[in-house]
């Protein structure tokens, strides 16, 4: 056996050779590799196993993750569906139909859709103004008017700004446009000197029977134009009550003045926006009355402070026009905040709007309360709600919210100045830090207050309760002059 074994290993050594020693020429490609010796590991089941077993273990874990996912977003929408349920259930069983809208307790929603209805592109144009709906075509649609400006708006602008960017149309750096309610094409564009940011369509100027727009903004830009063309009406020209750099802010329509049968126009013109701060004020506002009809001054007045003014005249308009539309915005603006209407209250008895600063909406509210009370409108009920949020504010619940002022007022106002010692001593942050009282009594300044359930903490870093700030005075301080008054005149509720 052996010796054949040696003779077939010879033989096939003999015909490798004849096949590999061939001449170079008649090969292309070897028919097959020279056999290779070839080493068979050992199987290695345990292995295989565990690697399979960590695959499992990975596959579970991910079924598992995804089950839990599902689980939680069918937990969610089941959860969002019970609120609708019960959303609407409230909905339907409140205050609706012949009891009126006075009773509806509003709920707010928890999903809505939004449906593009129209969009519009307004190519070199920027608006910073309110919308006001007026059906400028009579096609029982409010259309949409809106103020403009333009990227090249700036004081004492260039004319030639207009030639380089719109072709040479003057004016070019702001105006009034008017888009269709349905379809939000452009009905008309009317363009001034400057931008337009206060629009008022609430009159019928020229007795066309459209609205009318009057449209003021920067740098004394004031003008009336046709809510049904677009055109010029009339305009604020060169005037002493002019000021060429301050605004005119949403001008308002009050009683006709001249007795011309159109209603007269009051609008604030004010505003120095170059003045670097701290310079004394050289722009002062001024109110001025404009004939409605044709636009000439009837009067006009500085402020009494003899300072800039940057706002609208509002509350006033009730007084001199005698309009029921004015006192019915001034009530539901004030009534939400009586009691048992939507505004929160505490348990002590504080009109709660937000967490930080609640004091300040309510002082303000009861200021707001007793000038419309002085008006006529509400006043018992009014200068009973200032009556009562004040006496909160100033101690009948067993402590005050004013520093320096009646029972157990607070002493860690979270105010710089009044936390740092005497000059000529340094302030640093760890006078900050100090659990002593402030070294300065802020005296009459409110903090922010408490919180929905009536609590307070007298600590100097919170500033959501212990801020004071000029806005949250403000209220205050003229609702207490407001019940001074009262006092004054005897008509303090008991």
């Amino acid at each position: 056996m052996k010796e054949e074994d040696e003779t077939c290993s010879e033989q096939d050594e003999e015909e490798e050779d004849e096949l590999f020693s061939m001449p170079q020429a008649t090969i292309v490609k070897p028919l097959m590799s020279p056999r290779k010796r070839t080493i068979q590991l050992p199987e290695q089941p345990y292995g295989k196993k565990r690697y399979y077993l960590h695959r499992q273990a990975v596959a579970k874990s991910i079924i598992y993750l995804i089950l839990l996912i599902s689980l939680l977003i069918g937990m969610a929408f089941l959860s969002l569906q019970l609120i609708k349920v019960l959303t609407e259930k409230n909905v339907l069983n409140g205050s609706h139909g012949d009891q009126g809208t006075d009773d509806v307790k509003i709920i707010g929603c928890t999903e809505f859709e939004v449906e593009e209805v129209w969009s519009h592109t307004l190519h070199q144009l920027l608006t910073e103004t309110a919308f006001r709906l007026n059906d400028v075509n009579q096609d029982g649609t409010p259309d949409v008017i809106m103020g403009f400006a333009t990227g090249a708006d700036r004081y004492f602008a260039e004319p030639i700004l207009c030639d380089l960017y719109f072709d040479g149309f003057h004016p070019c750096l702001g105006g009034l446009l008017a888009l269709d309610g349905k379809t939000g094409d452009e009905l008309w564009r009317h363009y001034t000197e400057h931008e337009v940011f206060a629009v008022n369509c609430n009159v019928d100027i020229d007795s066309d029977g459209v609205r009318d727009c009057l449209g003021g903004g920067r740098a004394g830009v004031f003008h009336a134009v046709s809510g049904a063309t677009g055109a010029l009406l009339w305009r604020f020209d060169e005037h002493e009550a002019k000021v060429d750099i301050s605004n005119l802010y949403t001008p308002q329509f009050i009683r006709d003045m001249n007795g011309d049968g159109v209603q007269d126009v009051l609008a604030m013109h004010g505003g120095d926006p170059l003045r670097d701060p701290g310079k004394p004020v050289e722009k002062i506002g001024r109110l001025i009355f404009f004939s409605g009809f044709t636009g000439d001054i009837l009067q006009w007045v500085q402020v009494p402070d003899k300072l800039e003014s940057y706002y609208s005249p509002q509350v006033l308009l009730y007084n001199l026009i005698g309009d029921a539309t004015y006192q019915t915005k001034i009530e539901r603006y004030i009534d939400v905040w009586l009691p048992g209407n939507s505004i929160l209250y505490t348990p002590k008895g504080l009109a709660f709007r937000h967490y930080w600063g609640s004091l300040r909406y309510s002082s303000s509210t009861a200021f707001l309360a007793l000038v419309a009370a002085e008006n006529g409108i509400n006043p018992t009920p009014y200068r009973q709600f200032a009556k009562d949020q004040l006496g909160y504010i100033l101690g009948d619940t067993g402590r005050s919210f004013v520093c320096g002022f009646g029972e157990n007022p607070p002493v860690y106002p979270h105010h710089r100045s009044s936390s740092c010692p005497d000059l000529p001593e340094l302030c640093t942050w760890d006078d900050f830090r100090s659990p002593d009282p402030n070294p300065q009594i802020l005296y009459g300044a409110l903090v922010g207050g408490p919180d929905e359930n009536d609590d307070y903490e007298d600590i100097r870093p919170d500033y959501f309760k212990n801020e004071v700030t000029l806005d949250y005075n403000a209220g205050m301080q003229s609702a207490v002059a407001g019940l001074l008054h009262l006092v004054v005149t005897d008509q303090m509720p008991l």
